[in-house]
């Protein structure tokens, strides 16, 4: 160096022509994502900048005086050691600034132009639902796909529901008077029965892409008032105020889009024998829309959609698992819960009520869930209500809003975080330290949770009543009264209207269906999940089978080569109206499992539209038939041979034919039975007098001829009558009976007697025939004919049909059994000393201060009126 001067120039220049490579290098990095992980081991010496930059060169750009530029650049930085203040190239650092900003737009252009994501391609180890989200809808709105968001208004919404309270126990006038009673009752209000508002003047509105949680102590409401919410309100008596969806009013949205409209109980109601797997693609290709995305396939978009729930709930590990219930071996009851919110998903609602959905998950799970409702809400634009019982900070916070219910009634509705609780100390309460958000603010609904702060311990409210008072009275109240007049005033019915018929006209084949697969594709979707099922429980079918073999074996060894003369006629007809009788007496099993299944029925065609419930009927004749007939077969098929009935093919599987149409008939009128009745006990009682007539007025036990007028017209309602009279014909069509023993005279002394001057001593004999045709012995006896086989085979058939329709017809209209737990009964009449008036003792208990004496005061007033009722007890 010639002077200290140059020196100093030439070190800063260095500097400066090393920062400006560091950053070449680093837009470089940044501009050529898929080499990053490669990047990764190069180490950071001054002889590998050379190579990083000449591949750079060869990678990125193609442009001939870029490239010239960089291979000079390159030569500059390598030899930069070696150069002096005098030889070094002019111009470098400007150069070198302006290779940095191209290299700094490259990495812009990139990041705006990245490589869509297959939505259709869900990878386990690199997920994020955001941004598949958030591509499906780029996707959606670039190809016109319309989709659907709405959000809910709620104006003085009271829910009324019996009061169960207490009940009088029914008395033998009841029963006597009962049909009297209700009669009498048509046409009349309620039929006198006692109303209680379970929910009332809940004011509220949710905006799309809003998540509401809702709060209270178990039976303050907040299940009511989320099926009130959801339309689920065929278990309460009436309902009053005004629900409204983006203008929209309740009773239009329950009637044209109801599967947009989703409540998802608290129970996990599946079918057991299922796999995770079936269960959840059952639910996708029932809401398989018509228009999907980019065109893909149906299967491609159903494992798709698969592949997503499964991973965001962490459900891949269990997709060949049965789901289980308490009684059959399955997923833990976590992963079941999971498996529910899964299904609900499926359902494609945009809103959504989630009935303590976090029942059963550890505390991470729980978090993912809200996480992941979070997410789909906000993007989606749909609506969220979720009850929660115990919810963390971290939970709270993935809400907007809170809804907190005392008793039926609106303590609080607004913004949630801080907000909520600030309301409730403001008014006097203390949130102790460490405990979270909405604990704090359920607390607040019990008596014994509260806390108020030192000198407001009489200015607090104190029951449902001052607390609702003191909501109406706040400035939060008046805001939630404006942003509600405000949203209404913002949206539009008509373009409302608009969005939803467009949207649903590309989902579905038939707009207005609330079901979005055409009737054929339900049908072929639940005989393919019947199949499953069956396939799936497969020891009872085995079960099934071997029970079937022994009792075809264990009863037909009792009649085992029945003779075929005329002491085996009436043997023969036994085992005829046996075989009828056993499989027919089989459909009363069907009473108990489609009891057992309704609810799953009605939660998946009622609450979330996948399939039409007579769709399910006519599935279920499919599905079971093929396996219920192979134990038929087996049991008819050594009953008949063992028995020694008529050896003829024809026969054989003629009477085959009837026993199998029958069987299937008696099962079709004890499945209508069921469909008709509300609960398993009336079905049952119900149930048990038709297995009498069916007994009784066969033609076995009584014969046409021998049956009182006033009860033989039953018998032609009788489906086992037609079809034991054509079995009955087809076995004696033919045959001659040789008389044996029972030709008169006979014995010692008359073998030397012609036979034209014999005759035998049975029913249809003739002078002069040693043997009895079967077909008069039928005629005579049961009034039967062979030519009438195939008109009983008609009706039959029409038998089947009807019993089918009825069942169909009856699900299609079928409602929720009404809910309801333990009830206090009352003897009617009893004098007033033994009633409680628990209104009274309710009256009691609100005005009683907040202390400890609360529980005092209830058990003295509980204990008073029991020594009450003693006391008129014994003196009776």
């Amino acid at each position: 160096m010639k002077n200290p001067e140059s020196l100093r120039v030439y070190i800063i220049q260095t500097h400066h022509i090393l920062a400006i490579t560091f950053q070449v290098i680093t837009a470089y990095l940044y501009s050529s994502p898929p080499m990053s992980a490669s990047l990764k081991n190069v180490q950071q010496r001054e002889d590998e900048v050379s190579p990083v930059l000449d591949f750079y060169k060869s990678e990125v750009t193609a442009e001939d005086d870029f490239q010239h530029e960089q291979e000079e650049l390159v030569r500059i930085i390598t030899r930069a050691s070696a150069y002096s203040p005098e030889d070094a190239p002019e111009n470098v650092l400007e150069r070198l600034s302006t290779l940095a900003k191209k290299l700094s737009l490259r990495s812009k252009d990139n990041e705006g132009h990245t490589e869509p994501i297959n939505i259709m391609d869900i990878d386990p180890q690199d997920f994020d639902l955001h941004k598949i989200l958030t591509s499906f809808l780029k996707s959606a709105s670039s190809q016109g796909i319309h989709l659907r968001s709405t959000g809910v208004v709620m104006e003085n919404v009271t829910t009324c529901g019996v009061d169960s309270e207490f009940s009088y126990a029914p008395t033998v006038r009841d029963l006597v008077m009962g049909p009297f009673d209700a009669i009498r009752s048509i046409g009349k209000k309620n039929h006198g029965t006692p109303e209680k508002k379970i929910v009332r003047d809940i004011t509220g509105v949710v905006k799309p892409g809003e998540m509401c949680l809702v709060l209270g102590r178990p039976g303050s409401g907040c299940s009511t008032l989320l099926k009130t919410i959801a339309g689920e309100q065929d278990q309460f008596t009436s309902v009053e105020g005004k629900i409204e969806y983006d203008g929209i009013a309740q009773k239009e949205m329950m009637a044209r889009y109801k599967s947009d409209v989703i409540y998802n109980g608290e129970l996990d109601l599946h079918h057991p024998h299922l796999t995770v797997d079936q269960t959840l693609k059952f639910a996708i290709a029932c809401k398989t829309p018509h228009t999907r995305v980019n065109n893909e396939t149906r299967e491609a978009y159903i494992n798709a959609n698969r592949d997503l729930l499964t991973t965001i709930f962490g459900l891949r590990h269990t997709l060949n698992t049965k789901v289980g219930n308490d009684y059959i071996r399955g997923v833990s009851g976590g992963e079941r819960k999971r498996v529910s919110i899964a299904e609900a998903l499926a359902a494609k609602g945009t809103v959504y009520c989630w009935d303590n959905a976090t029942r059963g998950l550890d505390a991470s799970t729980a978090l993912e869930y809200a996480q992941a409702i979070r997410t789909m809400t906000s993007l989606n634009k749909s609506v969220a209500f979720i009850t929660i019982y115990q919810a963390g900070e971290s939970i709270y916070d993935c809400f907007d809003k809170v809804l907190v219910l005392y008793e039926g009634r609106q303590v609080y509705f607004g913004p949630g975080g801080d907000s909520a609780k600030q309301y409730f100390i403001d008014l006097g309460f203390v949130c102790p330290p460490r405990q979270a958000t909405a604990e704090f603010l359920t607390a607040i609904t019990d008596p014994k949770g509260r806390t108020a702060r030192a000198g407001f311990e009489k200015r607090v409210p104190r029951n449902a009543d001052e607390f609702e008072a003191a909501w109406k009275r706040s400035g939060q109240y008046k805001r939630l009264v404006a942003e509600l007049s405000s949203y209404q005033t913002s949206t539009d019915i008509e373009k409302t209207r608009q969005i939803y018929d467009q949207s649903l006209s590309q989902e579905k084949r038939k707009p207005h269906s609330r079901y979005t697969i055409p009737y054929v594709t339900q049908l072929k979707l639940l005989t393919l999940r019947g199949v499953q099922r069956v396939t799936g429980d497969s020891a009872y079918n085995i079960i099934d089978s071997c029970a079937a073999v022994i009792q075809a074996l264990i009863t037909g060894s009792l009649y085992y080569n029945t003779p075929n003369t005329t002491a085996g006629a009436f043997s023969r007809g036994g085992i005829v109206f046996f075989c009828v009788l056993y499989y027919s007496l089989m459909g009363l099993a069907q009473m108990t499992s489609q009891f057992a299944e309704r609810p799953i029925l009605m939660k998946q065609s009622k609450s979330y539209s996948l399939y039409h419930p007579s769709a399910e009927v006519l599935a279920g004749v499919f599905t079971r038939f093929p396996f219920k007939f192979l134990s038929l077969f087996l049991f008819f098929l050594i009953m008949y041979f063992l028995s020694n009935l008529n050896r003829q093919a024809g026969k054989f599987f003629l009477n085959l034919l009837f026993l199998t149409l029958t069987s299937e008939t008696i099962t079709a009128l004890f499945q209508a039975v069921a469909s008709l009745c509300h609960d398993a006990a009336q079905a049952n009682a119900i149930a048990g007098v038709l297995t009498m007539v069916l007994l009784i007025y066969t033609g076995f036990n009584i014969q046409l001829k021998s049956m009182h007028p006033w009860f033989k017209w039953l018998s032609y309602l009788n489906p086992v009558r037609w079809g034991y009279e054509a079995m009955l014909a087809t076995e004696f069509q033919g045959r001659k009976m040789d008389c044996g023993n029972t030709l008169v005279p006979s014995g010692a002394g008359y073998a030397d007697v012609s036979s034209v001057n014999q005759v035998c001593a049975f029913v249809g004999s003739e002078t002069g025939q040693s043997w009895v045709s079967g077909d008069r012995y039928l005629s005579i006896q049961y009034d039967y004919l062979y030519s009438h086989i195939w008109r009983n085979f008609g009706i039959l058939i029409a038998f089947f049909i009807f019993f089918i329709a009825v069942n169909c017809v009856a699900m299609e209209f079928k409602r929720s059994v009404k809910g309801g737990g333990d009830h206090l009964y009352f003897k009617r009449g009893a004098s007033a000393a033994e009633h409680i008036n628990i209104n009274e003792i309710a009256h009691q208990k609100k005005k009683l201060n907040n202390d400890h004496d609360l529980e005092a005061a209830t058990e003295d007033l509980s204990n008073q009126n029991e020594l009450n009722i003693l006391s008129s007890a014994d003196g009776k």
